[in-house]
């Protein structure tokens, strides 16, 4: 009778344990409709939101009943197991096309002594219990404003209002009666969205839109770093359907393909040198570029 009992409580203990590997192995692949998520054994990155999340999960033993206060001591290492994992899936952030967060980590000791006071910091955001006291949390840590205001390249400064030269022909045609009446004046571009499915693209921080000659036409030195720290210098999005209205890149984004990758990290794209000239022929998308309404659609 007794070995049936101990027998039964090591039964319902490894049981919990599965359940909360199937839960985890859950959470690694749950889609989350339109955002494009990176998942990694230790958590994922929520390129759309900007969002980072991982899981940590710990149970006791009988021994551990004798110590008293059981709860808090599972709950505490689950909480210490889910702050590693959320570390570890930190290091998996591109930066750009050649760094990843871990590489900074690695040579800069006051950057790596503030993620780490980040990571100590990320809340709970959820708790589950199970009945032989395993208890699981996810932590959550915004990768936006502390985060990139630290890890965004130098290079990413505060940019000056750009000039509207098509409002001030617009302008000037009202007030001088120029032109015919019949003249259409283009609709202004409110962002830009590149269309990359079928590439292999890799997400990053700071990624760069070339032309086919390898010339930037966005990236580091056109987005002002105000705008970069606050909305990230891109989202990445999985169906640009839904996107139509977006509050990034508005009514009437300007939308180009992407034609390949460049670079070593797969996260720079070249379009063609057409859809280039259509994204620098207007001041207005210099001030879109500026403020980051850019939307880079992936598979």
């Amino acid at each position: 009778m007794i070995k049936k009992t101990i027998f039964f409580k090591k039964f319902i203990r490894y049981s919990a344990l599965i359940i909360c590997v199937i839960l985890h192995a859950a959470f690694l692949n749950a889609g989350e409709n339109n955002d494009y998520v990176q998942y990694f054994e230790s958590g994922k990155i929520n390129w759309t939101k900007g969002i980072l999340q991982s899981k940590g999960f710990s149970s006791c033993t009988d021994k551990d009943k004798i110590n008293g206060d059981i709860d808090t001591w599972v709950l505490e290492a689950a909480i210490q197991k889910g702050r590693r994992n959320l570390l570890k899936t930190i290091y998996k952030v591109r930066i750009d096309s050649t760094t990843l967060v871990e590489e900074i980590i690695s040579s800069n000791l006051d950057i790596r002594d503030e993620i780490l006071s980040m990571v100590n910091k990320a809340p709970v955001i959820q708790q589950k219990s199970f009945g032989d006291g395993t208890i699981e949390v996810t932590l959550e840590m915004d990768m936006l404003f502390a985060f990139s205001q630290l890890i965004l390249p130098e290079e990413i400064t505060q940019i000056a209002t750009i000039k509207h030269v098509l409002n001030e022909k617009r302008k000037f045609k009202e007030e001088t009666g120029s032109g015919s009446n019949q003249t259409m004046i283009p609709l202004e571009n409110t962002g830009l969205v590149v269309m990359a499915t079928g590439l292999d693209v890799l997400p990053s921080m700071a990624p760069k839109i070339l032309d086919e000659n390898g010339e930037q036409v966005y990236g580091s030195t056109f987005a002002s770093r105000n705008f970069a720290v606050q909305y990230g210098m891109s989202a990445y999005v999985r169906d640009f359907s839904e996107q139509l209205n977006n509050q990034r890149v508005g009514k009437n984004p300007l939308v180009v393909r992407g034609v390949r990758t460049s670079g070593t990290g797969f996260s720079d794209i070249v379009i063609s040198n057409a859809d280039s000239s259509k994204i620098r022929s207007s001041s207005i998308n210099l001030s879109f570029l500026k403020k980051c309404r850019v939307v880079i659609v992936l598979e």
